[in-house]
């Protein structure tokens, strides 16, 4: 998956290349000029099936994070108890989603001593959604 090379906004107009592309960056893309996202993943990912794999990993990203702070742990900690270096560590908490595979997220979780489910559903239409 690619992030875009360059989103404008109307406010301020900024561009975001990896690997500094952030969850407040993807929210922040919502309103970019011109166009309207269903979410802020649908901005800053270049298909509808992209958009969904990014909700994926920034709802891992989510759990895993939650978990850090419920143990209290600090990051050099969370590093220990998840088997990667701090710096990996500070990367999640700041939310760069880019930096994440689902299977490594999943890991983590794992290590963590968490559970990951994957649901598949049927997609409904934009007719039925209407």
């Amino acid at each position: 998956m690619r992030a875009p090379k360059s989103l404008h906004f109307a406010a301020t107009p900024t561009t975001f290349s990896p690997p500094f592309l952030t969850m407040r960056d993807a929210q922040r893309s919502m309103t970019a000029t011109g166009k309207t996202f269903a979410t802020a993943w649908g901005a800053v990912a270049e298909t509808p099936e992209e958009a969904v794999v990014l909700k994926a990993r920034a709802d891992l990203m989510i759990a895993l994070t939650d978990h850090i702070k419920a143990q209290g742990w600090t990051q050099a900690e969370a590093a220990k108890h998840l088997g990667v270096t701090q710096p990996r560590i500070s990367d999640l908490m700041r939310g760069k989603y880019n930096l994440f595979g689902l299977d490594h997220l999943a890991t983590m979780l794992a290590r963590a001593g968490r559970q990951v489910e994957i649901r598949v559903k049927k997609a409904t239409s934009k007719k039925q959604a209407a």
